[in-house]
């Protein structure tokens, strides 16, 4: 899950569940993709990963969501926005090698 922020220009904030967080690393390709549809919004790289992890965030809709798991956080730069909203919920797969 992740959210785009309101930066210049826009990047992708994103949390990966723990399960999968020793796989992420910078220069990964990833694909953004509208929240609950197949879409494909934009393509991007992985800018930045956090080196712990943490609680889940507000990005999460339900209590049970949130307290399952940890999570990594990552920024993805992203190549193309124009049909990126800012704050707007979409979903990240990640290329994990």
């Amino acid at each position: 899950m992740a959210r785009i922020a309101n930066t210049a220009p826009p990047i992708v904030e994103a949390e990966v569940d723990e399960l999968f967080a020793g796989d992420i690393r910078v220069r990964q390709a990833v694909i953004i993709l509208a929240a609950d549809r197949p879409d494909t919004l934009a393509r991007g790289v992985v800018s930045h990963t956090s080196p712990a992890l943490s609680d889940k965030s507000i990005l999460y809709d339900t209590a049970n969501e949130g307290v399952d798991r940890r999570v990594r956080r990552i920024k993805v730069i992203v190549g193309n926005t124009e049909k990126l909203t800012l704050n707007a919920k979409v979903a990240c797969r990640i290329h994990i090698k």
